[in-house]
């Protein structure tokens, strides 16, 4: 699967949804035996899930960033 194909799957979930992706790679990280091969992989699938995490945070952040605006501009009045 590519990574964009990936990324838009990804923005389909909520943040909690997602955060729990990221929680069980942490915790696979805390097993006994890793492979290089599978850490790394793991790593950049955490990498992508982090970055949609971010970006869904900074779009909320925006939302309610215009309602403060719409909220200030009716107390104006």
């Amino acid at each position: 699967m590519s990574e964009t194909s990936n990324r838009e799957k990804l923005n389909e979930l909520t943040i909690t949804e997602l955060m729990a992706k990221l929680d069980d790679i942490v915790n696979w990280f805390s097993g006994d035996s890793i492979d290089v091969d599978q850490a790394t992989a793991k790593f950049d699938e955490g990498m992508v899930i982090a970055e949609v995490i971010k970006d869904k945070l900074s779009n909320t952040e925006n939302k309610v960033n215009q309602i403060k605006l719409k909220l200030e501009k009716l107390q104006d009045k």
